[in-house]
């Protein structure tokens, strides 16, 4: 059974002219609380890469004491638009509960691009590619790191 660790709305914007990936979190809702601490201080660390290798990463400011967090940040990443670089691009979507005793663990992650295996990812994903400068937003599973193959 799959644990359900909510929901992450995220948007992509692609712009080929000026090799630029648009990427955007908007907001989480229903993310696990800890038994013991309440609800989690969350945030979202976004990693780009392509050709097996980081190229960007971001990270959204900590929302406090909240399982529906607002984000409206949005990052540009310089990248290859070409179709085989972004055939092989990846972006990791972890997010992350803010705690200095813990290491911020990792609450579960949203993967796009290549590796990706949920069906609304992907269809998310081929759109935003093919989006000729429009912002594609959709939501999306959160999902615990083996449900991913996230390396």
């Amino acid at each position: 059974m799959l644990l359900d660790l909510g929901h992450l709305q995220l948007d992509l914007l692609l712009d080929s002219r000026q090799c630029k990936l648009n990427v955007g979190v908007a907001q989480a809702r229903g993310l696990p609380s800890q038994h013991l601490t309440g609800a989690p201080d969350p945030y979202v660390r976004i990693t780009i890469w392509q050709f097996g290798q980081v190229v960007n990463q971001f990270q959204t400011a900590v929302q406090k004491n909240t399982t529906n967090p607002v984000y409206n940040e949005t990052f540009d990443a310089q990248v290859n638009v070409k179709t085989k670089a972004l055939s092989h691009t990846r972006i990791v979507f972890s997010v992350h509960d803010r705690d200095r005793l813990r290491g911020d663990p990792l609450l579960g992650l949203v993967l796009m691009g290549l590796g990706a295996t949920e069906e609304s990812v992907i269809e998310h994903w081929d759109e935003a590619m093919v989006g000729n400068g429009r912002r594609v937003c959709r939501w999306h599973y959160i999902m615990e790191k083996g449900e991913t193959q996230d390396s």
